[in-house]
């Protein structure tokens, strides 16, 4: 009975409207995509499916985040919030996501002006961070470009940014702000899977990414609206596929390229919750790791082969072991409950071996006896 009533309150839980407020810091690649030509974009995908979605943005073109940094009077700021103004609204805090766009500088500068902006935040302010990862601009070819290594992080890439880029910024965020939830969202790499698809033949209706793009850096109607739905699967955390076409994109993005790019969306920013969604140890990635998600690791615990994130798979390696086990332990937040008498004992172990091995207070929390039937019956 009581499963069955944690199991009807998720459902109730996810089928509710959601609401957010989130700011965007970044040059014109923050300012075009989010809400140039049409508006909010992210809000057109979010009334699809009864949500909604306030911006505030803060910007200027051209310029890298660290230079935005050292001069505010020169930005340009507009919001759907009051007061409008980024130096009065979030050092205030009371936002959903805190978006930052870094680009034009090296990662080590451009990270350096994340964290100043992230501190301007209450520290107990639950705002998560999102670095907006963008993409380089058309003149280079893209998946080489985009794929290539980043070994210097003290130099600028300019317009050609790649993914080792991004990932060196959000490692470098993630270890200056441990108490903040810090992920990412991978505009550039859904651009880049496109090519990948095209390349092979598994995306028709375009030649290559560069169809995506209006001039050498910003992005056509139908970018925009790949780039608008890029944000709100990852903001939302919602399934895209499926989702529709905003009104005004509807002469630009057939039916037809909009399945496809939906599903390019839902892969990338589902492939790895952990980069994009929420922290190791998740499963219904619903921003709390708590018992509903250590019951779910338990019903799966010792699957060698097949398993996915909802089902523990935290590193990703189709298996739930302990090392997922332990990913969950140093993010688990539920109070102790101490009684393991009837609880499978290799399990049991193993989830005393990961407490341990994470410092307090980072962890506490045991298992209730009721986990050990369905943990030694689903186990595969």
């Amino acid at each position: 009975m009581k499963l069955a009533v944690t199991i009807i309150a998720l459902a109730a839980s996810c089928a509710s409207a959601s609401v957010q407020s989130n700011y965007f810091v970044g040059n014109s690649l923050t300012y075009n995509e989010v809400y140039n030509f049409v508006g909010d974009k992210i809000d057109m995908f979010a009334q699809f499916r009864g949500n909604s979605h306030q911006v505030g943005y803060h910007w200027i073109g051209g310029q890298s985040l660290s230079s935005i940094v050292s001069s505010w009077e020169m930005n340009h700021y507009a919001s759907s919030y009051s007061p409008s103004d980024y130096q009065t609204r979030t050092p205030q805090g009371g936002l959903n996501n805190l978006v930052l766009q870094a680009s034009l500088g090296s990662a080590n500068s451009e990270a350096a002006a994340m964290v100043h902006i992230a501190n301007l935040l209450p520290g107990s302010d639950p705002t998560k961070l999102y670095l907006y990862a963008t993409w380089p601009s058309r003149p280079m070819d893209y998946l080489p470009t985009w794929e290539a290594p980043y070994p210097d992080p003290s130099v600028a890439p300019d317009w050609a940014p790649s993914a080792a880029y991004f990932s060196r910024m959000l490692s470098s965020l993630r270890a200056a702000e441990p108490n903040r939830k810090v992920f990412m969202i991978p505009a550039g790499e859904v651009l880049a899977e496109i090519q990948r698809r095209i390349n092979v033949g598994t995306f028709t209706g375009l030649n290559s990414a560069d169809d995506l793009y209006g001039d050498d850096l910003h992005m056509s109607f139908e970018g925009m609206y790949t780039i608008g739905m890029t944000m709100y699967a990852t903001l939302f955390k919602d399934d895209p596929r499926g989702i529709g076409i905003p009104a005004m994109f509807q002469s630009y993005v057939s039916p037809a390229l909009a399945a496809q790019i939906e599903n390019v969306v839902h892969d990338v920013v589902w492939a790895n919750p952990a980069v994009s969604l929420t922290v190791p140890g998740d499963c219904n990635i619903d921003s709390v790791v708590n018992f509903e998600d250590l019951f779910t690791v338990a019903q799966h615990y010792g699957t060698t082969s097949g398993a996915t994130w909802a089902q523990g798979d935290f590193n990703l390696d189709a298996k739930v072991n302990f090392t997922d086990l332990f990913e969950l332990a140093q993010y688990y937040r539920l109070n102790p409950l101490t009684d393991l008498s009837q609880v499978d004992s290799q399990f049991a172990a193993d989830w005393a071996t990961a407490q341990s091995l994470v410092p307090e207070p980072t962890i506490a929390g045991s298992l209730l006896m009721w986990i050990a039937p369905l943990s030694r019956r689903r186990r595969i």
